[in-house]
């Protein structure tokens, strides 16, 4: 039937996330800011792990209506404080740092 009408019927594997655009909009999404970044700064192919990089941050510190407005990292991890709030280090013994 397919190629009766001049089709070609290809099969791709089910349940792949390819094949799943709610789940791909978010890495095309993030792969469109990056080329945009590095080529309006004018950086090579070479710079984009960082553009990544920074960009993960600042959109997983930022502010999202559909979590009521929380911040990402701050739902993740309850331990993690706001910018500019008091914090406390701890300090580990040398020893301790590499299980010893």
């Amino acid at each position: 039937m397919f190629r009766a009408n001049g089709t070609v019927h290809n099969i791709t594997p089910a349940y792949t996330s390819q094949r799943n655009s709610r789940s791909e909009r978010p890495n095309l999404s993030t792969a469109e800011v990056i080329a945009t970044i590095r080529i309006t700064a004018g950086l090579g192919p070479e710079w984009w792990a960082e553009i990544a990089l920074a960009y993960t941050i600042t959109k997983n510190l930022s502010p999202h209506a559909a979590l009521g407005g929380n911040v990402p990292d701050a739902l993740w991890d309850p331990h993690l404080l706001p910018i500019g709030c008091a914090g406390v280090m701890a300090k580990i013994k040398k020893q301790e740092r590499f299980g010893k």
